[in-house]
């Protein structure tokens, strides 16, 4: 009875943290539009973006601070519960949040140099590997758990972390591509935490579905506001780290492969990138309309239908990754290993897919 009424709780407490989120969001990005047309903040028209007109970029804004006060709320809510002290943990998450959203805001105004935002999210990774929120084990058919080596454990996050930020700011190139792909990955974690009966991350996953539901009311086509990159860089962070908040030891050894799978879509977009740029012989960060979203847009897909499909790939991705909870690590493997070779196919197809008209050479970014 005691665990069932905690479990309750801890659903009770993500959905608030949903809801308040959202709320939150639906009054703050009208006033973000309001402002930005005022002071002319549009994100700028070129060759390679498929929008027209002037159109604020600065949804991350309301993204960022409607998820963090979300969060934040929740966690005064149950100061004085049990979980307090597991609370405390949490803490170097937030500081990442608040420093990977403040270096991407200041990206969209100002423009930062892409060795510096590298830096400063390898330290960001860093800091946070060093409070234990890392990769610690993977499991491997024949050997069972493997237990990653401190090196190997470090190296593997920092990567991981890096990027999942660039690819999910990669893939936002199309109205409300980016935030669905994030709201189905983060709806998918806050389940997955519940049914383990972890509560924490449940809530930093729900908080954030909440915060990408007001924006994505406003992104969607056509929309009236963009994330920028103080969303997608914030919503990439998330996605990183979300699989990572888990302080269950019996689960370590599967965190890098239902992560992997929940944020397949844009992986495999930006190694198709990096492919292509470097057979066109340019740098691997020159942007480029060869992305998903430009492949289906070339083949005569309309950009609602094209949402339709990416959403349904991602949810049959999170159910893969849901059934890492029931059934055993073979089957899962197995599974995940099957899905991922279905899915680099179809990458590969698309490969074939001619990009617009569109010559790829290096640009200014």
């Amino acid at each position: 009875m005691l665990l069932y009424a905690t479990e309750v709780a801890a659903t009770m407490y993500s959905l608030y943290a949903a809801i308040i989120a959202c709320f939150l969001n639906l009054i703050l990005t009208p006033i973000i539009i309001y402002v930005a047309h005022r002071k002319k903040w549009f994100d700028p028209v070129d060759e390679r973006k498929i929008h027209k007109g002037s159109i604020p970029r600065l949804g991350g804004i309301g993204i960022f601070w409607t998820s963090f006060a979300s969060i934040l709320a929740s966690t005064l809510i149950q100061l004085f519960s049990p979980a307090a002290s597991i609370e405390m943990a949490f803490i170097p998450v937030m500081v990442g949040m608040l420093i990977i959203h403040i270096l991407s805001l200041v990206d969209d105004f100002r423009g930062l140099s892409a060795w510096l935002r590298l830096f400063i999210q390898i330290g960001v990774a860093l800091l946070l590997c060093y409070f234990d929120f890392r990769f610690h084990a993977v499991w491997l058919p024949g050997f069972g758990v493997w237990t990653l080596p401190l090196w190997v454990s470090w190296g593997l996050t920092i990567a991981w972390v890096v990027g999942v930020i660039n690819a999910m700011n990669m893939i936002d190139g199309m109205d409300g591509l980016c935030g669905g792909i994030a709201i189905i990955a983060s709806c998918t974690y806050g389940i997955i935490y519940l049914l383990r009966g972890e509560a924490l991350p449940s809530l930093y996953a729900f908080a954030l579905v909440g915060a990408l539901a007001g924006f994505l009311f406003y992104n969607f086509p056509p929309a009236k506001i963009f994330m920028g990159d103080s969303g997608s860089t914030f919503v990439g962070f998330m996605m990183a780290y979300l699989p990572l908040l888990s302080r269950s030891a019996e689960h370590y050894d599967i965190q890098f492969y239902f992560g992997a799978s929940i944020a397949l879509v844009p992986i495999y977009d930006t190694f198709a990138a990096i492919w292509r740029r470097l057979k066109a012989g340019v740098s691997i960060m020159a942007p480029d309309k060869g992305h998903l979203h430009h492949k289906l847009l070339a083949m005569g897909i309309g950009r609602r239908a094209i949402l339709s499909l990416v959403y349904t790939v991602c949810m049959g991705l999170g159910a893969v990754a849901i059934l890492s909870i029931f059934i055993p690590r073979l089957s899962f493997f197995i599974l995940i290993v099957a899905t991922w070779a279905l899915m680099l196919g179809l990458f590969f197809t698309l490969h074939f897919v001619k990009e617009s008209g569109f010559r790829l050479r290096p640009l200014n970014d």
